[in-house]
């Protein structure tokens, strides 16, 4: 059993994902990767996963009673429960973070774990940073979209034309 935990214990450690686990009221458990205290700024044992990741959802809202209804089936039921509730818990957040003004945004991934008789004890939550990778893709968006106006424009014949009807419209949005 020892062995097994420094195992454990060392494949957290050098993990580049934060990786907990949260029983069924949403407390975290030790042990947790070593990446949670880069990835949240503090230790997150004890604290509430729930509310550190879905923070920002109203007590009102349609997703968290979503999130609700999905975490108490999911509980108690067994791996096939999980797996049919597995799409109504959130695959991606947004969490504010002192460094970047825009939030970090978090791909969430979820693995049931299971008790004695086989019915789902406690959740494993796998929480990767993909902030870079979705600026990435907002960059790669707004170039293709230049690059689609860009075909809009060149097939056109007569290219004089099309500079002095986009000027007169210029003129007459700015008078208008």
């Amino acid at each position: 059993l020892n062995e097994l935990l420094q195992k454990t214990e060392t494949m957290l450690l050098n993990v580049q994902k934060a990786i907990f686990v949260t029983d069924s009221r949403g407390t975290i458990l030790p042990p947790v990767s070593n990446h949670c205290k880069t990835l949240f700024g503090k230790d997150i044992v004890g604290e509430n996963g729930l509310k550190l990741l879905f923070f920002h959802l109203k007590d009102t809202s349609t997703e968290k009673r979503i999130l609700i209804n999905a975490w108490k089936s999911i509980f108690g039921g067994n791996d096939l429960d999980f797996l049919f509730h597995q799409g109504d818990l959130p695959q991606k957040v947004t969490v504010p973070d002192k460094l970047k003004t825009q939030g970090r945004v978090l791909l969430l991934d979820y693995a049931p774990l299971l008790g004695k008789d086989n019915l789902v004890e406690k959740i494993m939550f796998l929480v990767e940073d993909i902030t870079e990778a979705e600026g990435e893709n907002l960059e790669i968006k707004e170039k293709g979209q230049n690059f689609t106006t860009m075909m809009d424009v060149l097939p056109v014949k007569n290219k004089e034309d099309l500079s002095k009807w986009v000027s007169e419209f210029i003129k007459l949005c700015v008078f208008t």
